[in-house]
């Protein structure tokens, strides 16, 4: 275990503005979405919900509040994210006059759209198209991770536009203490590796020529008070299996002004594959002030905290969960197909913006019959996409291409375990995906109404472009 000075600190203080805590204080007003809309193929999700529930679960960990999704929060990052792509510029401050501006800073942004809580915790993140893989990596990074797990936020929105992505949290009051260490106890799949998606590295003085392990933070959420010093501390992490310590780097938060009552720990190298670690810390942490603790008015709070934790078995993980969504798929097979692409200003769509990276290849498959909306005139570019509606969609481009494949009789079978669950607009897709090899048709569980994965959808394209050669 190394512990770390403050002589670099000013360096990081510098970047602190892009993920500031922002404060402000003015009154609320709340825009949340109710039951979804059913399509003509049954949709009932969104990776929006999923990413928000994902977080979720985590946060229920610790009983802390739920987050839930908001619009007010959804169109300022919506607005700050077409900013950042006209003016080709990756930061949370706009400057006045230039196209899309909203306000200089995220609780201006925030006020413009008609959101009046007094907290906003704004997340920047790019190259990326999936809501759920770019939270998930902005979690790993403990500076990003503080805001995220913040007991303090209530609700959550989040845009994508050709590749920026923001994430924007509000909420108005911590009502409670709370203790979180990111990895949870026995929390599995952990990745090995650390890759930082966030302006700010936790790593950024450290020197090292190897792969590091995600960081750890064990962090008191408290209301009013800031830990002003932690004393006796003693930090380890240790691979169960071999009953080793691993090297580490602790860095604390009256050391790193970027961040709150938090204890960093930060891996000098990669976690190994599939093993098994247990965290123990154990100390002193003393508040700038008095405040309430099990009823005793305090300064000062022990910490005797030991939890493990599980790395993924492979290189599989949970970046690689991550659901597609409908403009993805349709953009991605749009590319893959020859059909001819067609540009167009006929706003087919309501929730489809004509201006949008994928609107043409909506608008292609629309053209040419190949996918449907919703009966109320939305296409939800953003919902998740099941794994019957994918091969349906496939067979019509197919078919679009290279003509009507035609099923025999005795070819109108499958021996699915659960066939009986496809939907009825689907087995004609299905029996032909079978005779061209597009999917296998053996006695186990299709599991029709699964959204797919970005990892399965890569494997189903990479059989698709097989075939079609």
């Amino acid at each position: 275990m190394v512990m770390i000075n403050n002589s670099n600190k000013n360096q990081r203080i510098a970047y602190a503005l892009v993920f500031v805590l922002f404060l402000f204080i003015h009154l609320s007003m709340i825009n949340t979405v109710s039951g979804r809309e059913i399509d003509t193929f049954g949709f009932t999700d969104d990776e929006i919900n999923r990413t928000i529930n994902n977080i979720n679960k985590v946060r229920a960990v610790y009983d802390l509040p739920s987050l839930s999704y908001n619009e007010s929060l959804n169109k300022t990052a919506e607005t700050h994210n077409q900013y950042m792509a006209f003016n080709n510029s990756f930061s949370s401050i706009e400057e006045s006059g230039k196209t899309y501006f909203r306000g200089r800073y995220p609780w201006d942004r925030t006020t413009f759209n008609n959101y009046r809580k007094p907290y906003v915790f704004e997340l920047l993140n790019n190259n990326i198209s999936n809501y759920t893989s770019g939270l998930n990596q902005l979690i790993q990074n403990p500076y990003a991770r503080y805001g995220i797990l913040d007991p303090l936020y209530e609700d959550l929105g989040m845009n994508i536009y050709k590749g920026y992505a923001t994430y924007l949290l509000g909420g108005k009051s911590r009502s409670d203490q709370y203790e979180v260490v990111y990895p949870y106890n026995q929390q599995t799949d952990v990745g090995t590796i650390f890759t930082n998606k966030y302006i700010l590295n936790p790593y950024a003085d450290v020197k090292t020529n190897a792969f590091v392990g995600i960081p750890i933070t064990y962090t008191y959420y408290e209301e009013s008070g800031i830990i002003e010093r932690f004393n006796n501390l003693k930090v380890s992490v240790t691979n169960v299996s071999t009953d080793k310590e691993i090297d580490t780097l602790i860095i604390t938060s009256d050391q790193d002004r970027n961040i709150n009552n938090t204890i960093m720990i930060l891996p000098l190298k990669s976690y190994n594959y599939g093993t098994t670690y247990q965290i123990k810390i154990t100390g002193t942490m003393t508040f700038d002030r008095m405040i309430d603790i099990n009823g005793t008015q305090t300064n000062r709070k022990a910490i005797n905290y030991t939890s493990t934790f599980t790395t993924a078995s492979s290189s599989f993980t949970s970046n690689q969960q991550a659901y597609i969504t409908r403009s993805q798929f349709v953009e991605e097979l749009m590319k893959t197909s020859s059909i001819p692409k067609q540009e167009s200003l006929e706003i087919i769509f309501s929730d489809v913006n004509i201006n949008s990276p994928n609107y043409k290849y909506i608008y292609t498959a629309y053209i040419n019959d190949i996918i449907l909306g919703y009966e109320n005139n939305m296409y939800r570019p953003n919902a998740n996409i099941s794994r019957e509606q994918v091969y349906t969609i496939l067979i019509r481009t197919y078919e679009k291409e290279y003509g009507t494949i035609n099923i025999l009789s005795t070819e109108r079978s499958l021996r699915f375990t659960d066939k009986e669950k496809i939907s009825s607009y689907a087995l004609e897709s299905l029996y032909k995906a079978k005779k061209i090899g597009l999917i296998t048709d053996n006695a186990y569980q299709f599991n029709p109404s699964s959204y797919i994965t970005t990892l399965e959808f890569n494997n189903i394209m990479e059989q698709y472009k097989k075939i079609i050669k």
